[in-house]
């Protein structure tokens, strides 16, 4: 996806709650690429670059590490919130 579609897709998916801004996304989406996590080609549309991101293989295995980490997160954080819940 190029930044505009992946700026929809999480408003869409998020129903709104998240709205990525152009100063956060792109600099975010620029070292993502520098470290090799995402992909991108450029290609020209009307006169303008547009450049297509795509994520890695590398980025997928680093996904899966985040998603663990923040799954032990949020489960830290139920357990302190809702310790009525920890009594099995």
């Amino acid at each position: 996806m190029y930044g505009y579609e992946i700026f929809q897709q999480v408003k869409q998916q998020s129903n709104g709650a998240i709205l990525l801004k152009d100063g956060s996304l792109y600099p975010a989406l620029q070292k993502l690429a520098k470290e090799g996590l995402v992909s991108f080609e450029e290609e020209a549309v009307n006169g303008r670059v547009r450049k297509y991101y795509a994520i890695t293989k590398k980025g997928i295995k680093e996904k899966a590490l985040h998603m663990l980490a923040f799954k032990a997160f949020v489960e830290s954080v139920n357990r302190i919130v809702f310790p009525e819940l920890n009594t099995i």
